[in-house]
């Protein structure tokens, strides 16, 4: 099976990353994880834990809203019977995408150009 990484940032760059990754899956056999990867706050360091926790926890909830509204927005249907992961991380966007490849062992990474 194809394993398919698509990092988004909500760009008009990733919705057509997106798009793509969604009909190549349709026509291959893949799996896709979808990532948002996020800057720690600077303020992180000196919060108690529980604290960060929480903020940690809000910031996905977040970006997981978001992150349906703006495929809806998109109109951008996910391929039936394709396994779709979504994952916020926090650290530097082009460091922590390799990193997970890497980890997951993605087969493709896909994703538009920065601004």
């Amino acid at each position: 099976m194809i394993k398919l990484l698509i990092p988004i940032d909500f760009s008009v760059s990733s919705s057509a990353s997106l798009r793509f990754g969604f009909e190549l899956a349709q026509k291959v056999k893949a799996e896709i994880h979808v990532i948002h990867v996020y800057a720690p706050s600077l303020l992180e360091p000196y919060m108690p834990f529980a604290l960060e926790q929480a903020l940690k926890k809000s910031k996905e909830q977040e970006a997981m809203n978001l992150f349906q509204s703006w495929l809806e927005e998109q109109h951008l249907v996910p391929p039936a019977h394709t396994p779709i992961n979504y994952e916020l991380l926090r650290g530097e966007a082009k460091q922590t995408i390799l990193d997970y490849a890497s980890d997951w062992g993605a087969n493709k990474i896909i994703m538009g150009t920065g601004q």
